[in-house]
């Protein structure tokens, strides 16, 4: 099994990053060219500007907007609204809750939908990462979960979840087999798979992994450049799907004091101490249903076998890619609707 050590110095080779990509870190650890992430100037300019008032709730008509302590202390952020069995989703990065304002008016009539922000995104809290980005792991982000869940007053529960969500997820699956009922995942691979098989299509598809875990401040001070730009990119060219309402929701949040290094602590995390909470737990397999979706436009599944890649990580998988990019929650909702529907009604 391949260690982290080598897989980054692999990327490094792979992309031609060796002398030109640490180059360019030294550039911006040492001239300072760029606006730190944590600025207040960028705060207390959202105050006086087009995005004052905006609400991730806003987006949520007749949900109830809740904010709930988890037990490490730290507030999320969340909607609640619709009838029926508790469904929570979770949505990826560098988005917030609002990702799903799409799916969940497709989903309330059959669900109670708890839709949150992930710590760090969104209108969470953002707590220090820690000396090993121990407050960033996925586990933590699912003991929030959880935590909000139990709060809410449901301890077992459907699970949705896309990107960086799609992860936290997982490891809630985990730690809290019995909490989960059922488990949807949007376009994600274990994330110990991509490492231990990291290749030049792996690198070239998910470049941004080993760009937002480098060392701070190098991606934080890249990311608060141009905020706007990088959100765009984001969406690997399907900007047209996001309603600009949205899209200035989205960067609202992104552009909160200390948005971009939290998202950052998430990545590093993820390359680190999450992998060995991942090898730690190398035979232990997911045990409820779970249904995963994968855009067919990824270039990162061609040529693979998405299924059997998550059969060696969960007892019963079924799926298949969809007519999508990364992105499913906002390019095909309604059809996104319907799989999850069919999958978790009984």
């Amino acid at each position: 099994m391949k260690t982290l050590k080598s897989t980054r110095r692999n990327f490094l080779s792979i992309t031609g990053l060796t002398g030109i990509g640490l180059m360019g870190a030294n550039i911006l650890l040492a001239k300072g060219n760029f606006k730190d992430s944590s600025s207040t100037t960028e705060e207390e300019k959202l105050k006086d500007s087009k995005y004052a008032g905006l609400r991730s709730s806003d987006f949520f008509p007749g949900y109830k907007s809740f904010n709930i302590t988890s037990s490490s202390g730290v507030k999320i952020n969340g909607v609640v609204g619709g009838s029926g069995p508790p469904m929570l989703l979770l949505h990826g990065a560098p988005v917030n809750l609002a990702s799903w304002r799409k799916v969940a008016p497709l989903l309330q009539d059959r669900y109670t939908i708890i839709a949150t922000d992930l710590r760090g995104y969104g209108d969470s809290d953002m707590p220090d990462g820690g000396d090993k980005h121990e407050n960033y792991t996925f586990r933590a982000m699912a003991q929030d979960q959880v935590d909000v869940m139990k709060e809410l007053g449901y301890d077992e529960f459907h699970l949705v979840a896309h990107d960086r969500g799609a992860r936290v997820a997982r490891r809630l699956t985990l730690d809290h087999p019995k909490a989960v009922k059922t488990l949807t995942i949007l376009d994600i691979l274990p994330a110990l798979y991509f490492y231990d098989n990291l290749d030049k299509k792996f690198a070239e598809a998910y470049w941004f992994w080993f760009m937002y875990s480098a060392p701070a401040p190098v991606p934080e001070n890249w990311i608060s450049c141009n905020y706007e730009g990088f959100l765009n990119t984001s969406f690997f060219g399907r900007r047209d799907a996001i309603e600009d309402k949205a899209f200035d929701n989205f960067l609202r949040t992104l552009k909160r004091e200390g948005s971009a290094h939290a998202q950052c602590e998430d990545y590093r995390a993820a390359a680190t101490i999450d992998l060995e909470h991942d090898r730690a737990d190398f035979d232990k397999k997911i045990q409820c249903p779970v249904l995963v979706l994968w855009g067919e436009s990824n270039p990162l599944y061609k040529g693979m076998d998405v299924i059997e890649v998550w059969k060696e990580r969960a007892e019963n998988v079924s799926g298949r890619g969809v007519n999508s990019n990364h992105w499913i929650p906002e390019i095909i909702p309604d059809q996104l609707a319907k799989e999850i529907l069919a999958f978790a009604t009984p």
